[in-house]
């Protein structure tokens, strides 16, 4: 490989709970990337990383960012940081960008403008991950949701096993109305093909259309480690009660007798053995919920009480 090259540089971006970390994992697989030397950056937006402890184990290397958007300008130090690392240190054949749910993806290319990058990466593919369970709600109320369809190459409809064809027709059709000349799929479990990606015909233009928006105001993220295990009945009742105004709620918690990913998003909660994590031997849990109308003194106490050692005897 010619390292004066710039790097080709693919950004996954989507909703919260779209799919995008479970299409990283897909294409970290050996069948879809083989030998390739890569380089992941996995961004979210609050301050515990958990989307990346997810990801397999692998010759890649892993970048974390956690603490808002990626674009935002409380991230481009340390964006600029671990791109220049990667440029200087690791000459990947291509570099994965996961960007939270939240982030605007057109300031990518002027992060990867600034001055001791301009020559170092390139912006090769846009891909956004749609869940069709939420996108027709999601997409009139936040315009971060818009922007993203906006700024794709290649619109990726995912979790098809779960919704009927009357629905994904809806969403199609919206996506399109959105974004006339992007490629459009339909896949389940985030099964994009890497040669999907690699075709799918980059435009700056795309990238840079429309104007700049920001997460909504009012959105907090509340993160809950704990050594001691949770109550079980106790977690999944609390989320119900949250389901309305969770984004996403996601983490590996530690309920005494075994471990789970447990998952909210779109109202659908979902549970899956711990073992899903690349370190399945953790004992301490570490969850993390993104929500709205919420206050986050109420979320931090809604979790506490989880905590086996806090429930009322």
């Amino acid at each position: 490989m010619n390292h004066s090259s710039p790097i080709p540089t693919i950004l996954v971006t989507g909703w919260l709970g779209a799919g995008k970390t479970t299409l990283i994992r897909h294409l970290l697989d050996k069948q879809q990337l083989g030998r390739r030397r890569l380089a992941v950056v996995i961004n979210e937006f609050g301050s515990l990383g958990v989307d990346g402890e997810l990801l397999p184990a692998g010759d890649y290397r892993k970048y974390e960012i956690n603490k808002g958007s990626l674009f935002c300008i409380c991230t481009k130090t340390d964006l600029l940081a671990v791109f220049s690392q990667i440029r200087e240190q690791v000459q990947p054949e291509f570099v994965l960008v996961e960007a939270t749910g939240l982030a605007q993806p057109r300031d990518l290319s002027s992060v990867l403008g600034m001055p001791m990058l301009a020559d170092g990466f390139t912006v090769s593919a846009v891909v956004c991950m749609i869940d069709p369970l939420t996108f027709l709600k999601i997409e009139p109320m936040a315009s971060v949701a818009r922007a993203q369809v906006e700024a794709a190459d290649l619109l990726a409809i995912n979790k098809c096993d779960l919704v009927d064809p009357v629905c994904l027709d809806q969403v199609e059709r919206q996506v399109r109305t959105i974004n006339k000349e992007a490629s459009v799929i339909r896949v389940s479990h985030g099964r994009v093909d890497w040669h999907q990606l690699r075709n799918a015909g980059h435009s700056d233009r795309r990238l840079k259309r429309g104007p700049v928006t920001d997460p909504p105001r009012d959105v907090v993220s509340v993160s809950l480690v704990s050594d001691q295990p949770l109550d079980r009945v106790a977690l999944y009742s609390q989320l119900d009660r949250w389901r309305n105004y969770v984004l996403r709620a996601k983490g590996l918690v530690c309920f005494g007798d075994s471990s789970a990913l447990v998952e909210l998003a779109g109202g659908r909660l979902t549970s899956r053995p711990g073992t899903f994590f690349a370190d399945n031997n953790q004992t301490t849990t570490r969850f993390v919920v993104i929500a709205r109308e919420l206050g986050e003194d109420e979320i931090r106490e809604g979790l506490q009480a989880c905590v086996r050692d806090n429930r009322p005897t």
